[in-house]
């Protein structure tokens, strides 16, 4: 206290500090950054436990050489895996804009994301065992077994950069935005200060980030994350008024808030009927790369077997519902106390930021070190999701661009230094793009939009003779060239705009939901046409994938016969989503409708569980 009062005086500046429930009120500029460190005392006990374990954790693990930065050189046990897949999106950013939905159009909003569970099998019950049967550093190497020739180069170098910079950018600055919103409502500094903060987070993070040891502290940070938030919802309950009063009032005055599915189709809103078919029939497998070309394929080309691959994805499952059970409490309270008290949301703007306020909730639930272990949870989670996204981009641009095309005869030395440089140009490169992105919505919308028609081609190279390196490189591109001129067309042409707006009148569909309608139809349609005007691959090389991946599908002549082990599990596809779906409906059910009917959706949702593990268990072997 005595070097605050001094640096009172010598800034001429009143500073009252109250602790645990009184406000503190910094008269000037620069008094943000006293509060800042103010919280960081109070948080100091859970911060350097947390720091320690880390450091701890990071000594033991540690080894040098170049190869340590994108693979793991030995086996990962699936748990292990599990929980790394578990903290490459841990909900922590998609529950930041849930938060802004739910407030503003209600739980009937949340489909944009919800809709993406139609395709979870996908992973984890046919990619995941094909990717463990691959020992590549990166999965963009996919692409020279798969594909033949000069066109197979020409993918995996654009890939590599274009996935690998400017795709992974746009991720990462979705952390950014909520690592600001999480900076400002535990600190009160402003949004500009806060990437000051974050951009020495980014270099701490960038020193240590090696696959080998990131998997191994994302499950330190699976635990603490897991705990955090279970009592985080707790207490957030708690503070609001308890579960009796919360939920009493949600069910008696905000009927509409907790609706899970629109009443009508003339409702030009998120909850319009056709914008929920368009999430429902098209959003799911256009916009995602269902297959796991991603960090997730880092994580299964590291794993023993095709069963224990299938474990490390199915676990994430489980996680994910518990979270979710925890952070829907605290999404219900948010509608209830951003109503009865708008001044505690944050402004963004003149604008209330009801993504930030799912922040300020927690903040004023949690008291001292307990707030503490809330923002630590938090940040866990953003730095889990950035780690993840820079590494692997990284890795295409530093294996599949600098060191296969460029520098060859570099020593492990110079690679790595090099690797750590790409690291740090994806990180700032982030946030420039965050700094002018103040909501996670419209960049998770655009980001969406941006992969529209995609999806189908990242599934059928692994199934059908006739996609070719030119039927991807033709959705990745159009996909992008069509959505930038979308944007460009309706915010410089008139006739344009007034053709969306009569369409989205006409359809009663949101805007983005006739944009991805509209790329989708049109990025499909060009990588089709491409596919049949160009020639197909090598059967050699065509053959020898079949060999290695045995895939299942449509392969001709290029895989002789049908081996039991390539009897793939499809049944199952249609019971995944169905245990996708269970934990949301449930837990709306136990908290808006029928407890008994939710009890039986929980002993379904278990059973389903069980004969999916069993399953897959006889399919691996």
């Amino acid at each position: 206290m005595q070097l605050y009062v001094i640096f009172n005086i010598f800034l001429q500046n009143s500073i009252h500090l109250y602790c645990y429930g009184i406000t503190i009120r910094i008269q000037n500029a620069t008094g943000s950054w006293f509060l800042f460190f103010y919280y960081l005392r109070l948080m100091i006990p859970v911060i350097i436990a947390y720091v320690a374990l880390l450091a701890l954790v990071s000594v033991l693990s540690y080894r040098g050489g170049f190869r340590n930065v994108f693979s793991t050189e030995k086996r990962l046990p699936w748990f292990m895996a599990g929980f790394s897949l578990f903290m490459i999106n841990p909900d922590t950013i998609n529950i930041i804009s849930k938060m802004g939905i739910v407030a503003d159009q209600g739980y009937a909003g949340l489909w944009i994301f919800y809709t993406g569970v139609l395709g979870a099998g996908f992973m984890p019950v046919i990619f995941a065992p094909l990717w463990s049967r691959l020992r590549f550093m990166t999965d963009n190497q996919f692409i020279l077994l798969r594909f033949s020739g000069r066109p197979a180069k020409i993918l995996h170098l654009f890939r590599a950069v274009y996935v690998g910079y400017l795709v992974v950018v746009l991720f990462i600055a979705q952390v950014f935005i909520g690592l600001s919103k999480l900076l400002t409502a535990f600190f009160d500094i402003t949004y500009s200060e806060s990437f000051l903060v974050i951009s020495g987070i980014l270099v701490v993070l960038i020193a240590k980030n090696s696959l080998r040891l990131k998997v191994r502290t994302d499950f330190l940070n699976g635990i603490i994350y897991l705990l955090a938030f279970t009592l985080g919802g707790i207490l957030v309950v708690r503070h609001f008024g308890g579960m009796e009063h919360i939920y009493s009032r949600l069910n008696s005055d905000f009927a509409g808030q907790v609706r899970l599915f629109p009443e009508g189709i003339a409702q030009t809103s998120f909850e319009t009927l056709p914008t929920l078919l368009v999430y429902f029939f098209i959003q799911w497998w256009s916009v995602n790369v269902l297959d796991g070309a991603g960090p997730e394929a880092q994580r299964f080309m590291n794993i023993r077997d095709p069963f224990g691959a299938f474990k490390a994805a199915f676990l994430p499952l489980v996680l994910f519902s518990t979270v979710f059970l925890f952070h829907s409490f605290v999404l219900d309270t948010g509608i209830l106390a951003f109503h009865d008290n708008p001044g505690m949301v944050p402004l963004s703007g003149a604008a209330p930021d009801h993504e930030a306020g799912l922040l300020t909730l927690y903040r004023q639930a949690m008291p001292g070190a307990l707030g503490g272990l809330i923002f630590l949870a938090f940040l866990a989670g953003f730095v889990a999701f950035l780690e993840s996204f820079i590494n692997w981009g990284s890795g295409f641009v530093m294996v599949d661009g600098i060191k296969t095309y460029l520098f060859r005869n570099a020593s492990d030395r110079q690679y790595t230094l090099l690797s750590y440089a790409v690291m740090l140009l994806i990180g700032f490169t982030g946030i420039a793009i965050a700094w002018y992105n103040t909501h996670l919505l419209g960049l998770q919308k655009f980001i969406f939009a941006m992969g529209a028609g995609v999806g189908p081609v990242f599934i059928l190279r692994w199934f059908w003779w006739r996609i070719n390196a030119w039927s991807q490189l033709t959705a990745m591109v159009s996909s992008l060239v069509f959505a930038v001129s979308w944007d460009v067309l309706l915010s410089g042409s008139a006739v344009f705009e007034q053709f969306v707006h009569t369409q989205v009148t006409l359809l009663h569909m949101s805007p983005y939901a006739f944009k991805l309608l509209s790329l989708t139809v049109l990025v499909t349609l060009s990588w089709l046409v491409v596919t049949f005007l160009t020639r197909p691959d090598d059967p050699a090389v065509l053959a020898e994938f079949t060999r290695q991946v045995k895939p299942g599908g449509w392969w001709r002549e290029y895989s002789p016969g049908r081996s039991r082990e390539r009897r793939q599990p499809w049944g199952l596809l249609l019971v995944y989503p169905v245990i996708s779906i269970l934990p949301l409906l449930l837990i709306w059910q136990f908290k808006f409708g029928n407890v008994l009917l939710a009890l039986v959706m929980l002993a379904v949702w278990i059973g389903l569980m069980i004969l999916t593990v069993r399953r897959m268990a006889r399919w691996g072997k």
